[in-house]
């Protein structure tokens, strides 16, 4: 029995919302749901739906996801630069890139062994 149908909802879409006014709950006339989680950010970390699919995030403190998951297995780490700029890609199908900028313009997109030209841009960053 979905919370609407607890509830003697009849009015549909359902919602419910926390103390601060963030949606964690969403329910449909044909009793799907989802329910998600915030983090203190405000940023979705964690959702689940009715057919048990589910989703994870995790985030820098500038609010880019750099973790994601789900309950097909599949997942993602992202990488920032100080600028803010995405300069790594991975995933659980192997799709990995490396991203060089300069002035904040790209000038570089590295897709093979991420790791490793990863470990030394860093390393030559270091010697700069």
């Amino acid at each position: 029995m979905t919370k609407a149908q607890e509830l003697g909802i009849t009015n549909f879409p359902y919602h419910e919302y926390d103390e601060i006014g963030r949606e964690t709950y969403h329910e449909y006339k044909n009793g799907f749901w989802v329910k998600t989680e915030h983090d203190s950010s405000n940023n979705i970390k964690y959702s689940i739906d009715s057919h048990g699919y589910w989703d994870k995030f995790m985030y820098d403190k500038l609010g880019n996801i750099i973790f994601f998951e789900n309950s097909d297995g599949y997942w993602e780490k992202n990488e920032y630069d100080l600028n803010n700029n995405k300069i790594c890609f991975e995933n659980s199908n192997n799709n990995n890139y490396f991203v060089v900028y300069e002035n904040n313009q790209i000038i570089k997109v590295h897709y093979e062994n991420v790791k490793s030209y990863l470990r030394n841009y860093r390393l030559e960053q270091l010697l700069k």
